[in-house]
């Protein structure tokens, strides 16, 4: 959940499978296993909060609903009544008016990313890749977390989002 530590399996998924659009490459031809855990256990040491706190639970995703004209334009009424445009743009390529001017915590400028190329999507793109991070948001960046939204609601939010994506460049 938004504001919890990772569980171990997120922070194996993101040294694995690494995060596109960024500096952090896949690791999982590279390091077995074992390795990845002794990392893990490493990086743990960086903050105080894995010795003093507990993850809370990770959120559990259902089956996914089938994507059908009418969840894509409940998606799209979702989006421009969340005002997601304000960051994603209108077509979703990032390029708002505000895009240049989002800060995340530590104060630097946070990139948008095209939502239109599945090969940007730092947590994967598959749909419930999307959901997820619909639910969860991501911590410190101004992309905040719509679990308050009911689950059919970022199904179909998910399910727009998705329908814009250029497949052909995976």
């Amino acid at each position: 959940p938004s504001g919890s530590l990772p569980l171990d399996s997120d922070i194996f998924r993101t040294i694995s499978r690494g995060v596109p659009g960024t500096s952090m490459p896949s690791w999982r031809t590279a390091l077995s296993e074992d390795e990845i855990y002794a990392v893990i256990k490493y990086i743990k040491t960086f903050s105080s909060r894995f010795a003093e706190e507990t993850p809370k639970p990770s959120v559990e995703i259902g089956v996914s609903p089938a994507t059908t004209p009418e969840s894509i334009a409940r998606g799209q009424k979702i989006y421009n009544e969340m005002r997601c445009e304000r960051c994603h743009g209108v077509n979703l390529k990032g390029d708002s008016p505000i895009a240049d001017k989002l800060f995340d915590i530590w104060d630097y400028l946070i990139f948008i990313y095209d939502l239109t190329n599945p090969n940007t999507y730092k947590w994967g793109h598959e749909k419930k890749d999307i959901f997820m991070t619909l639910t969860v948001g991501v911590d410190g960046t101004p992309m905040r977390s719509y679990a308050h939204l009911a689950e059919e609601d970022r199904w179909d939010l998910t399910a727009f989002v998705q329908s814009k994506m250029n497949t052909a460049s995976l």
